[in-house]
């Protein structure tokens, strides 16, 4: 990452240096104008690092990564919800203490859920901003879901980062199997947009600790940060610190992923989904099935037929490109 402050300091220096040689010039007008000019060139350079300089060392850039909100959604109404959320707070090593929801499906006595699901919302908001596709996600899949408010968001304490987020993430993980009794195994990380990225690195983090997860779910999720902040303006990424390079652990990650994105997402472009999957499609020692289900929707829609080729791959049915609606 370039760095801007170093680089004003020495441009700064040169412009002194000139300044100073300028005086010197008296005897040729020439070359004392020449070096106005190049003053005046050098003047605008040291103003153009300089702020860039005062927005890298301030992080202002990764505000735009993370807008954490604490106020509850104003269409939020606990007691017309189909599934009650349970609240469940846990230490993690983030050092703050972070809000979960737990919900659960309707069941039968002696009924297990057939999916159990940790999930990761996008860099706005909080849980009850999400909530509403945490019970689509109940509903559709006779699931259990541990939804997660990083640090930060909603009654979670402190403030986000990159770092935090993973560590508040696997913490959850850990804190929804013993809850709800079940073997790291059997859980599903799934998340959209940046909590795309907090799924993969989840699931990297159980890859490596020698128990995987079931699957690992990216909806509308980019490639990296980087890519993002590139495409957001020019020079973008030397501006932000978060990295969240999603393609990068895909080079690694050998289990199953499900890949599903809209051509028409006005947030995330396609072209980042595309690129995740060619680097997954890519690793050689891939064990588990990968998928890629493109749809026609923009970045927070759920289109027809999505929840029956989720479904479809997680019972090991769906492999390769799949295109929605279904021809």
């Amino acid at each position: 990452m370039m760095n801007f402050i170093a680089l004003t300091i020495v441009l700064l220096s040169v412009l002194i240096c000139l300044t100073v040689l300028r005086k010197r010039l008296t005897a040729s007008r020439l070359a004392s104008g020449g070096m106005l000019l190049v003053q005046y060139g050098l003047m605008i350079l040291v103003l153009l690092t300089g702020t860039m300089s005062v927005i890298q060392a301030a992080g202002f850039g990764d505000r735009f990564v993370f807008v954490p909100t604490k106020s509850a959604a104003r269409h939020w109404n606990p007691d017309q919800v189909p599934f009650k959320p349970e609240d469940v707070y846990y230490q993690s090593p983030s050092g703050n203490k972070i809000h979960a929801w737990r919900v659960k499906p309707n069941l039968e006595p002696g009924q297990k859920p057939e999916f159990y699901f940790i999930y990761f919302h996008g860099n706005s908001g909080n849980l009850t901003h999400h909530y509403y596709y945490n019970a689509w996600l109940v509903k559709n899949f006779n699931a259990e879901v541990f939804a997660v408010d990083c640090s930060g968001y909603g009654e979670s304490t402190g403030s986000p980062t990159e770092k935090k987020c993973y560590a508040d993430a696997l913490a959850g993980m850990k804190e929804f199997v013993k809850l709800a009794g079940i073997e790291p195994g059997q859980v599903i990380p799934i998340g959209r947009s940046l909590g795309g990225a907090m799924a993969m690195q989840l699931a990297m983090d159980m890859q490596k600790a020698g128990t995987p997860c079931r699957a690992v779910v990216l909806e509308s999720t980019f490639s990296s940060i980087t890519d993002m902040a590139n495409r957001a303006v020019l020079g973008g990424a030397s501006l932000v610190s978060t990295k969240m390079d999603t393609n990068s652990k895909l080079q690694k990650y050998t289990g199953n992923v499900l890949i599903t994105h809209g051509k028409r997402d006005s947030v995330v472009p396609f072209v980042q989904a595309m690129k995740n999957f060619k680097t997954a499609s890519g690793v050689e020692s891939r064990q588990g099935k990968l998928a890629f289900v493109i749809h026609r929707q923009d970045h927070m829609d759920i289109p027809d037929g999505y929840a029956d080729a989720i479904r479809d791959f997680l019972n090991g049915k769906l492999e390769g490109k799949v295109n929605l609606p279904r021809e």
